[in-house]
């Protein structure tokens, strides 16, 4: 039963989880946050079921028979009602909506921008400030210089990633230069970075080439 109920929750969590930069989640946290989407994800099916009812009301308010998801009746000890299979799969449907929405607006950065603007808080969520960063300007040429190899790196930031010792970038449309004279030394379509932290630095030029479209890699 319980893992019925914590079903929709998982899923939602295992969806953001995977398709969001943030920095690893204790067992704790990943539980805790699993049993707070479930409320979340049935309580909007609770909700579509209340809205359907009121709209197609024909039996007048008082006396509708206002259907309560079973999955609520684990509130209740004394309660012996089966969970409904249906509601689950259901849930978990919406589940998944839930978490590519979260997703969507977790890559938006609308809420941090929005706390940020008003004060409300300085702190970019639970990413790194390189991954922010990083976010900021994929639409733009950067380069990335590698301190301890003494190249700097001209291209597209087109993925990324904070493990939480090692900093991943892979740049399209590269040009590579040694960093002390500015020697060209090679170019590459796409070029794969790892480094710990300390050894990466990247800016953007203040003049970009504004008509210099990054080329788009499938």
């Amino acid at each position: 039963m319980l893992v019925a109920i914590l079903f929709p929750g998982v899923l939602l969590t295992v969806i953001y989880d995977n398709y969001t930069e943030h920095k690893p989640w204790d067992a704790f946290r990943y539980m805790l946050y699993s049993i707070i989407s479930g409320i979340i994800t049935y309580s909007f099916l609770q909700g579509l079921i209340f809205s359907g009812q009121f709209l197609y009301n024909v039996e007048g308010f008082r006396n509708t028979d206002w259907h309560i998801l079973s999955v609520w009746g684990i509130l209740q000890p004394e309660n012996k009602e089966k969970i409904n299979a249906i509601e689950v799969v259901v849930a978990g449907l919406i589940a998944v909506a839930l978490g590519l929405l979260s997703v969507r607006i977790s890559q938006g950065n609308a809420i941090h921008n929005f706390l940020i603007k008003y004060k409300v808080t300085n702190k970019y969520g639970d990413s790194s400030v390189f991954v922010k960063s990083i976010e900021i300007t994929q639409s733009e040429y950067i380069r990335v210089i590698v301190l301890d190899e003494d190249l700097t790196f001209h291209g597209v930031a087109y993925l990324y990633h904070d493990n939480g010792s090692n900093l991943e970038i892979t740049l399209t449309d590269v040009i590579a230069y040694e960093t002390s004279t500015a020697n060209e030394v090679f170019r590459a379509n796409v070029l794969y970075i790892s480094k710990p932290f300390g050894n990466l630095l990247f800016y953007t030029d203040i003049n970009e080439d504004v008509n210099h479209e990054p080329r788009q890699t499938d």
